[in-house]
């Protein structure tokens, strides 16, 4: 009963999308047989509306991909190339879009997204029950729909974000957003206004970011991928994946720790005074 109770909040936190597509075609199967496989149920319907998410045609037949994409992770380095190589200003239009595009994409931080079933799962005793980490603040791998923050990609996003930051052509396009009193539902699909302004990402919203990258830290000092070390060695013999080693666990990884280290020294340029100590 816990099992499917357990598949039932996951498929809620990630709008059926689930972590991945073994889990995705798990958490179907079940609902499948937990409403006596009836096809037209609310559940299985929005399972099979999400399922084509992982499939794509090639020119050898169907394929299912191994996440439901790379956008976010994709976009993250294309902005700190763009920064690095100054060419962010050039492209004002680019750089609006790619800002609005990380704006929408921070997790459980958007009005359209706390309001979605999946916020609730953010209080405590949600996440002490299903064993989930903070996810409002993070980003992701592939989208905000996805609903997982992972430490290398809230520390890329948040790099991207801080370098967006810098520039004169977001800082040019808040300080419109600040002199007008629009709302969210004036904004287009990509986020930019009639006249060219963004909507701002607050203070509070990078704050919750670092918090995320914080909380990740093992006691080893490193950083794993989604959640914390929080288990042992021998749970590896339990392991049910036939290509995969080492998965039954999160481990600190030199690249993701990497990542939140240059994170952190980043952030803590723009923003010195914000939990000095921990940082």
């Amino acid at each position: 009963e816990f099992c499917f109770e357990y598949m039932v909040a996951e498929d809620l936190q990630t709008n059926f999308i689930d972590i991945g597509p073994v889990n995705k075609v798990l958490n179907m199967i079940s609902h499948f047989h937990a409403t006596g496989g009836d096809l037209k149920h609310e559940k299985i319907v929005n399972h099979m509306m999400r399922a084509q998410d992982y499939l794509w045609i090639a020119e050898d037949g169907m394929k299912m991909q191994g996440y439901n994409g790379s956008q976010c992770w994709d976009t993250s380095f294309c902005i700190q190339a763009l920064y690095e190589a100054q060419l962010l200003d050039e492209f004002p239009e680019l750089t609006k879009k790619a800002w609005s595009y990380l704006e929408r994409t921070q997790i459980l931080s958007t009005k359209v997204s706390q309001g979605s079933p999946a916020y609730k799962y953010e209080a405590n005793e949600y996440r002490l029950k299903y064993y989930r980490h903070i996810s409002e603040g993070g980003w992701p791998f592939s989208t905000s729909a996805h609903g997982w923050p992972i430490s290398d990609c809230t520390s890329e996003g948040l790099k991207a974000t801080l370098c967006l930051l810098k520039t004169k052509t977001i800082q040019e396009a808040l300080k419109d957003a600040n002199d007008e009193t629009s709302e969210e539902e004036d904004y287009d699909d990509v986020g930019v206004n009639d006249a060219g302004s963004i909507l701002p990402i607050s203070n509070e919203r990078m704050y919750k970011a670092v918090n995320v990258l914080l909380t990740y830290q093992n006691e080893d000092g490193g950083w794993a991928t989604y959640e914390n070390n929080r288990g042992w060695g021998w749970y590896e013999q339990l392991n049910p994946s036939e290509v995969f080693g080492d998965i039954m666990i999160d481990y600190s990884y030199v690249e993701c720790s990497m990542a939140v280290l240059t994170a952190l020294v980043d952030f803590a340029e723009l923003y010195p005074d914000h939990r000095r100590e921990d940082i």
